[in-house]
């Protein structure tokens, strides 16, 4: 609000007020979040050795401990987000091509799991929904099909039934997206046609329902370990199931 003005010279009438201009904002995620969703959770890299230089082909053996360190905590991670972490971890700026195919290489002696963009371990836990926070604000592709199927699937089972356009901006505003671009509406319109062709949700084009007859209660009652079940089933992903990364 605008404070007062005071003493303006005589014969000198008061401004009009400028039109503020509109500010668009989005809804706090994490003041939102359901009791299903957790925060985020960045992994400490280790330091590289003094000596070793990210750029170099030398240096990808030492490299390793960094990958592992980030995919042991934020499984499944985006190769995307390693590159961030890492970057942030080594003090090393943006990551240039060089360094993207040190890492990348370096990922094939890291034994972990890769599975097209993501890493993951073969004991990695079951999926769960994270918001974002200050350290890690993911896009829609950073974000894996388990966890968006886990987050989809436990929104439809809080409201009973919903439209495919408020899920869509609910999941948005849990991750903190702006709006619905085409790159969010496609990516939740084809796990929602997946989750349906697999039995765990119901419905038409226009709104979505809990599919009958698929213990939604149990789901419920366990909470997210259930959920994050239903949804690996859903989409068909496990760990086992994808190749070890390797050189």
């Amino acid at each position: 609000m605008a404070a007062p003005v005071h003493g303006l010279p005589g014969g000198t009438s008061m401004p009009t007020e400028a039109a503020r201009p509109a500010v668009q904002t989005e809804p706090a995620a994490l003041a939102e979040a359901p009791g299903w969703a957790t925060p985020y959770v960045t992994a400490a890299v280790p330091a590289l050795p003094n000596w070793a230089d990210p750029a170099d082909p030398g240096s990808q053996v030492t490299m390793t401990d960094g990958i592992r360190a980030v995919v042991g905590v934020e499984a499944p991670v985006h190769i995307g987000v390693l590159y961030e972490r890492l970057s942030a971890g080594w003090h090393i700026g943006p990551i240039g091509t060089r360094v993207r195919d040190n890492v990348d290489a370096a990922v094939g002696l890291a034994d972990v799991i890769r599975d097209g963009e993501f890493l993951t371990l073969a004991d990695a836990p079951r999926p769960v929904v994270r918001t974002p926070v200050p350290a890690c604000e993911r896009t829609v592709d950073q974000v894996h099909d388990d966890e968006l199927a886990l987050a989809l699937v436990s929104f439809v089972r809080d409201a009973g039934g919903i439209s495919r356009s408020e899920l869509t901006a609910r999941l948005a505003r849990l991750y903190g997206w702006a709006g619905r671009g085409p790159d969010i509406t496609s990516r939740m319109g084809a796990l929602i046609a997946r989750l349906r062709r697999t039995g765990i949700l119901a419905g038409d084009e226009q709104a979505v329902t809990a599919a009958p007859g698929r213990d939604q209660g149990a789901g419920r009652a366990n909470g997210a370990g259930a959920g994050a079940a239903v949804a690996a089933q859903a989409t068909g992903w496990h760990a086992g199931s994808h190749d070890r990364a390797g050189p």
